[in-house]
């Protein structure tokens, strides 16, 4: 065997011993190491907007049934507000600016469906995620109007009127 190959089989050993590393992976793993990374670092938001692009008309579909849900339990809310009012008792503010927000997310999910009638394939993702975002708003809408216990407040201020008396 000739002096070149008992070099080459003992730097083999050697490597594969881990005794000594190999050059040229190294060079390749700092090279390769970064552009991954940097792969990574870039495909975490091209990632989402292709998600949003995607699922835009599915999430528009989920977004308008939540919506639904959530102005049915706008109805119920105002229907034993009103009931209560007639007995003489005050909405709670909180019930009421819950209310006045449901109304803000109509308004708003209605010109985000106005736009997505007619976006263009570049705003798509942009969309999507103002559709996914408002997706979780109304779900936190939801999920405080179940909270409402107590929807009025006993009105210890008024006066009560009998109407059953002529005034004298």
């Amino acid at each position: 065997m000739s002096n070149k190959a008992v070099r080459y089989y003992l730097l083999r050993f050697a490597q594969t011993a881990n005794f000594i590393p190999v050059t040229r992976d190294l060079a390749m793993e700092s090279i390769v190491g970064p552009i991954v990374e940097f792969i990574k670092l870039l495909w975490n938001p091209i990632g989402k907007c292709i998600k949003y692009h995607k699922s835009l008309h599915e999430n528009m579909i989920i977004l308008k049934r939540d919506l639904e849900e959530l102005n049915s339990q706008k109805e119920d809310i105002k229907s034993r507000r009103d009931a209560e009012l007639h007995l003489g008792k005050e909405t709670g503010k909180e019930v009421e600016n819950w209310l006045e927000n449901v109304e803000r997310i109509n308004s708003e999910t209605q010109a985000i469906e106005q736009r997505v009638a007619k976006v263009n394939k570049l705003l798509r993702a942009h969309l999507g995620k103002l559709v996914d975002e408002k997706i979780r708003e109304v779900k936190e809408f939801h999920q405080k109007g179940s909270s409402f216990v107590i929807l009025v407040i006993e009105c210890t201020s008024k006066q009560w009127i009998d109407v059953t008396s002529d005034g004298n």
